[in-house]
């Protein structure tokens, strides 16, 4: 079968082989000598044809499929591509061609610059046999900011079932921020997005562990919802989905993120008026870990579900809803933030405000305990 050259810094226009048709090159000056790696060449072209032999290069080549499918082949290998998938070729390689590439369209970049080497490295392709790539999006975003990309989540995340982790910083409530900032509607419109992992780290370790358990163990979109500011006093690592905090069987709090801090000082007040409840904190809310709650929550008829964000779509409201169809009988209170409208102050004092703090999940578990109804 015949192949068509194809020369990826070829100029504007059409090439001498009417196999190929190159919209637009770029050859960038050098950032600045100190840069590490920047874009010697860009360009696009659409392929024409169903085959071609690429030209060696003296710079590492990373092609893109922009549109269409194509099968990449190196000596014995084939990998086929489609749209928003790679390939990066070292330097000088030879013998790379494409097949079943007709009306396909190619991005492509060479690269140069003294972290080159380790740019290679990263995507693995120093071993001269260039591979299907694909490189990870992380990104942190703050949660109300998010919101205006609900779409795209949908439409260019989910759909093509990519593997992106979004940091979601500022999440709860913000304090000083003011209250266009507070974010309280993530859990619940992260939690709609087909696909979705979402975890709620508790500290400064669980962020940590939580975030390889996001890069290295999970697929599709991930997102690791975190507020402003530090860490209380709660320090362990881990990412576990579920975690209880002793056995009480007089009522049991659940909680998510920071507000296990509330949860434990809620707990040591209530043992000093007599009362035994256990803490089921979940580090991960989405897929929601029902059967394991449900589980844990055993021997306990009373649950107040304490949530730094808004009512709707809520934890609370889920658990809830499936504690009824699998035929549990809880007897449930629900702190949240209502509406999801909050002013502004520090956020112990949101909190003391919306009525979700150490004093009212301890004050909700003792009106639980005297409703016999």
């Amino acid at each position: 079968m015949p192949y068509v050259t194809f020369v990826p810094q070829a100029p504007m226009g059409e090439s001498a082989d009417p196999g190929i048709f190159v919209q637009g090159t770029h050859v960038p000056a050098p950032l600045v000598e100190r840069s590490g790696i920047w874009i010697k060449t860009a360009g696009s072209a659409i392929l024409l044809q169903q085959n071609y032999r690429l030209s060696t290069c003296d710079a590492p080549l990373w092609l893109v499929v922009d549109d269409g499918r194509l099968i990449f082949e190196h000596r014995e290998m084939k990998v086929p591509l489609k749209k928003g998938e790679c390939v990066v070729i070292p330097p000088h390689t030879e013998g790379c061609m494409i097949s079943q590439a007709k009306d396909s369209r190619l991005l492509w970049l060479t690269v140069e610059g003294m972290l080159t080497e380790d740019f290679m490295r990263q995507m693995n392709a120093l071993n001269r046999v260039p591979a299907k790539q694909g490189m990870l999006p992380v990104a942190a975003i703050y949660s109300s900011f998010l919101q205006r990309a609900y779409d795209q989540l949908i439409h260019d995340v989910s759909l093509l079932g990519l593997h992106v982790v979004l940091g979601v910083d500022r999440a709860g409530l913000v304090g000083e921020d003011g209250e266009t900032h507070h974010g309280v509607f993530d859990v619940a419109y992260l939690s709609t997005v087909p696909g979705m992992t979402l975890w709620c780290p508790a500290s400064f370790a669980e962020l940590r562990d939580m975030l390889a358990a996001a890069l290295y163990e999970t697929a599709g979109p991930v997102a690791l919802r975190y507020p402003r500011g530090g860490e209380g006093g709660y320090r362990s690592g881990g990412a576990l989905p579920v975690r209880t905090f002793g056995a009480g069987r007089d009522a049991a709090i659940i909680v998510y993120g920071t507000m296990i801090n509330e949860a434990l000082a809620a707990q040591s007040k209530l043992a000093e008026a007599g009362v035994d409840v256990r803490i089921v904190k979940l580090g991960r809310v989405c897929p929601l870990p029902a059967d394991e709650v449900l589980t844990e929550l055993e021997g306990v008829e009373r649950v107040v579900v304490a949530e730094e964000v808004c009512a709707s779509g809520c934890v609370g409201e889920k658990l809830l809803s499936l504690s009824v169809q699998r035929g549990a009988a809880l007897r449930a209170a629900l702190l949240n933030l209502r509406g999801g409208i909050v002013g502004q102050g520090t956020a112990a004092e949101l909190r003391h405000e919306c009525g979700i703090d150490a004093a009212a999940i301890a004050g909700a578990v003792k009106e639980l305990l005297c409703d016999e109804g």
